[in-house]
């Protein structure tokens, strides 16, 4: 059935198990089969990663699986393919901890014509954050890592498109984004993209959601502001008393 199947390269992609991958047939993973969305069982009473609609060849990767990479890339497995925020197969091996491991991975995506999305290096990358092994995708693509996100704030059209094209998915925080890009011709790009693949139901719920945002962080900013202005006047009032008597503060 197919949602045996889909358990079968589900777990196969996960566990780096080859034979439940060649279980599946080439055909259905290249098609049906190309994406998953699960997490595994719990250990401790956390969850160890999760994937949301990834692509087989992220969870791969993810994994740290390099002979699933390899599988995938020889069937010709679309190994551009990215997760609905724009996370690919690229971006999680080179996240890899141990440089032999990171070093395996990327070697096939080179292999099979495949390089970085990004015009530029990614935050999270320049900041020598690697390790990717027990890092949530779902959380990853949540936070203002979302290689999405960081390429519609830095201006990086062709970065965008090439995501949109093999699956990432525009959201109400994406128009946030562009307007924070100060582009506006990605602003532009954006909101119309935004409505053309979105129903008028869904689209209205992004602009309420773009909106509320704004101004949730104009709120955040106002207080932030205040609370500066107050901590000021409290560090005067605090260096008051230690003048000595009889001077002023422009005599000493």
């Amino acid at each position: 059935s197919h949602g045996a199947s889909w358990w079968t390269a589900c777990c196969g992609a996960a566990c780096g198990h080859l034979p439940l991958l060649e279980y599946c047939g080439n055909e259905a993973l290249l098609g049906e089969l190309a994406r998953a969305s699960f997490s595994p069982p719990r250990r401790g009473g956390t969850i160890e990663f999760e994937f949301e609609e990834c692509p087989l060849s992220v969870v791969a990767a993810a994994r740290g699986h390099t002979r699933v990479l390899e599988m995938l890339a020889d069937i010709g497995f679309e190994l551009r393919l990215c997760s609905r925020r724009g996370l690919c197969a690229w971006d999680v091996a080179a996240r890899q901890r141990s440089p032999v491991l990171r070093d395996s991975l990327l070697s096939v995506l080179r292999g099979a014509g495949v390089g970085p999305v990004a015009s530029e290096v990614p935050r999270w990358l320049a900041a020598g954050r690697r390790d990717a092994t027990n890092t949530s995708v779902a959380a990853e693509i949540a936070t203002s890592d979302c290689p999405l996100v960081q390429a519609i704030e830095r201006g990086d059209m062709r970065a965008v498109r090439t995501m949109l094209e093999h699956g990432a998915v525009l959201e109400g925080e994406d128009i946030v984004a562009a307007i924070k890009s100060g582009d506006l011709d990605m602003l532009s790009f954006v909101q119309a993209e935004s409505a053309k693949t979105s129903g008028t139901a869904e689209y209205r719920k992004m602009m309420h959601e773009t909106a509320t945002k704004i101004r949730e962080k104009s709120r955040t900013n106002r207080r932030t502001s205040h609370s500066s202005a107050s901590s000021a006047g409290d560090s005067l009032r605090h260096v008051a008393p230690s003048v000595p008597a009889g001077k002023s503060l422009l005599q000493l």
